[in-house]
């Protein structure tokens, strides 16, 4: 079976302007990096399409990275939260799906176009109290002919790493930035690979470590499918872009993905930039019927006392679910008060997926 967090969507026809950028354009730097500014160097004709484009252009924006320990969201409660926000199509793009928000909050990576040929684009924004717009395109690859989906900006923006869409390639991928062009994607190495599904990657915020769901988990009764578990593996912290990761070893969700009742459906790892924190999606304690599935999955939340130490037993977000929609999460910044996730639905109609962004306020 394939990923069930993806589908196809319908487009929504809005490509406006308001951010569009350049893709895989020699400028001699990657076309973003980490909250700040992308700069206004007009780039001459993109050969993909013809067309004449212009980096965006954005305000200085400030350097989050090295704030020592500002006050964060992280002692809260994890089902509080102050406001629940859309984010429309129209403000994205092309429909827009698999948002990841940089750890500063002030980045906003996502994929766009049409099903089969979705590529990354990267928003920015001034401050946390502005909107994201529409984004810049970060890599074109006009040649490639298989489906993306769920990107991540690591390594100083110079490593792509993205997970294929079901029905063209179901494993994860890596491209990395030479200084002018993004290297073509192509499968992350053994023992990352297999011959089973690799699908949703979620990193820390220095790319040592890597939670992500593999198909090789037992049947679900009522899916007739294998389900996902998740894997963590991990490699050396700031290494050069495209390292590879070590062995990795099974996550275990007490009370969850250990359950010798039933096998619940468990997906959309999301780990928090410090490697301490984990949202997902989960079905936990639902026993699958036809009638229950169409909004079965929602969002929970676990957290450990250290890299390597055990996860504490999650608990439901139940504040973030919402009748008839599936609910998972894809980023968190690094102060724990801004959540993203996306509601959807199976077989998905236009319309059928939408991007939110949760958010809280310290003490």
């Amino acid at each position: 079976s394939g990923d069930p967090t993806t589908g196809t969507k319908g487009t929504t026809g809005t490509t406006g302007a308001a951010s569009t950028g350049p893709q895989e354009v020699s400028t001699g730097a990657a076309p973003t990096s980490e909250d700040t500014t992308t700069g206004g160097t007009t780039i001459g004709a993109d050969p993909t399409d013809g067309i004449t484009t212009t980096t965006p252009t954005m305000p200085d924006l400030p350097d989050d990275s090295s704030t020592g320990a500002p006050a964060d969201c992280w002692g809260l409660a994890p089902g509080v939260w102050d406001s629940v926000e859309e984010l429309p199509d129209a403000q994205l793009g092309d429909a827009p799906s698999s948002p990841r928000i940089t750890p500063g909050g002030l980045g906003l990576v996502y994929m766009a176009g049409t099903p089969s040929g979705k590529r990354p684009h990267r928003s920015n924004r001034a401050s946390l109290d502005e909107p994201f717009v529409v984004g810049a395109l970060l890599a074109a690859w006009p040649g490639l002919n298989f489906g993306l989906d769920h990107p991540s900006l690591l390594r100083g923006d110079a490593e792509l790493i993205l997970a294929g869409r079901p029905g063209f390639d179901d494993q994860l991928f890596v491209a990395t930035w030479n200084g002018s062009l993004w290297s073509a994607p192509v499968p992350m190495a053994p023992p990352i690979a297999t011959l089973l599904h690799e699908s949703i990657a979620t990193f820390t915020e220095d790319g040592g470590r890597m939670i992500f769901q593999r198909e090789d988990g037992p049947p679900n009764p009522d899916l007739n499918s294998a389900s996902w578990r998740f894997h963590e593996a991990s490699r050396a912290p700031d290494g050069p872009p495209g390292a590879p990761f070590d062995a990795p070893s099974a996550v275990v969700l007490p009370g969850i993905s250990d359950d010798p009742n039933y096998n619940h459906i468990n997906v959309c790892p999301t780990l928090s930039p410090d490697g301490l924190h984990l949202f997902f999606g989960s079905t936990f304690p639902i026993v699958l019927t036809p009638n229950n599935q169409p909004d079965a999955l929602n969002v929970f939340y676990t957290a450990r006392a250290g890299l390597g130490e055990p996860w504490a037993p999650p608990q439901e977000i139940t504040q973030l679910r919402e009748a008839t929609w599936e609910t998972c999460p894809s980023s968190v910044t690094r102060d724990g008060c801004t959540l993203v996730f996306h509601r959807f639905k199976f077989q998905m109609n236009p319309g059928d997926y939408r991007i939110y962004l949760a958010r809280r306020s310290p003490g």
